[in-house]
């Protein structure tokens, strides 16, 4: 039975939360238990939920539509980076806050009620984003630091389990912090933020030249330069069943979109890799 709290389609109600998820093909299994993660964990909240279908091969739009029926679903005339996708549910969102999220992501119980409440609490901040557990339930560095040379140049390439204890590297994934408070930091991963509707008015969206990699440092980095806070809120919780094809392969698809997103960030911001 469908909460009374769901406000997408429902004319007058105007959501806290607009919750925005794109799929693209191979990601129609981990999209179901998605959306029940949010029927069954955003009942006290007014909230509507976006699915953006990348043009998937698997049917992702139809299999949101029988999960969640009364859920926008939205797919785009071609295949689009993450970022673009992103902008495109966004665009439709009605709610105070707006919370971007991958298909491989559980909200656990709390979770978009302490990221809302936070919001509520903390006018200056733009964007919030939980903890984020491995589905073993260990913790997940999803918080970091803005890159320097040297822990991009660790972090990238057949090398990078040698290097994974350096203090570099370290210092970027924030391993040097406990994660058990609220903290300011410089960015986030995108697989679940929060972002302020006032902040996302006055900065924009994803720079959509960034078609997969350092959208969402661009996004936070450009939060800070308009004096926007990125918190990391471990009160609200999620699980991320991270996906394991990372650019770690200097010659692997992943790797070629990040060094080509890393050369875009660059010229961007003048060759600086933070504030």
């Amino acid at each position: 039975m469908r909460d009374n709290a769901y406000c997408s389609g429902t004319k007058g109600c105007v959501p806290q939360l607009s919750i925005v998820i794109t799929a693209s093909t191979g990601e129609a299994e981990l999209l179901p238990d998605c959306l029940d993660s949010i029927q069954n964990t955003c009942r006290g909240l007014r909230y509507e939920v976006i699915v953006v279908d990348n043009r998937s091969e698997d049917g992702c739009g139809r299999i949101a539509t029988a999960v969640m029926p009364d859920a926008v679903v939205l797919s785009p005339p071609r295949k689009y980076g993450f970022g673009a996708n992103m902008n495109l549910g966004m665009s439709v969102s009605r709610g105070r806050y707006i919370m971007i999220a991958n298909p491989d992501v559980r909200l656990l119980d709390g979770c978009a009620e302490g990221l809302v409440k936070f919001m509520d609490e903390n006018s200056d901040v733009g964007i919030a984003a939980p903890k984020l557990l491995n589905k073993d339930g260990s913790l997940q560095f999803s918080c970091r630091r803005f890159h320097t040379p040297a822990s991009l140049l660790l972090r990238r390439g057949p090398w990078a389990k040698w290097f994974a204890d350096s203090p570099a590297v370290k210092r970027f994934m924030m391993a040097d912090w406990d994660h058990a408070s609220v903290a300011d930091i410089d960015w986030a991963i995108g697989a679940c933020l929060v972002v302020r509707r006032e902040a996302l008015e006055e900065v924009g969206g994803f720079d959509e030249r960034f078609f997969l990699y350092f959208e969402d440092v661009d996004w936070c980095l450009r939060m800070h330069k308009h004096g926007w806070r990125v918190c990391y809120v471990p009160h609200a919780v999620a699980i991320h069943f991270y996906g394991q094809h990372s650019a770690r392969s200097l010659l692997s698809r992943a790797a070629k979109h990040h060094f080509i997103s890393l050369v875009k960030f660059l010229i961007k911001h003048r060759g600086k890799l933070g504030i």
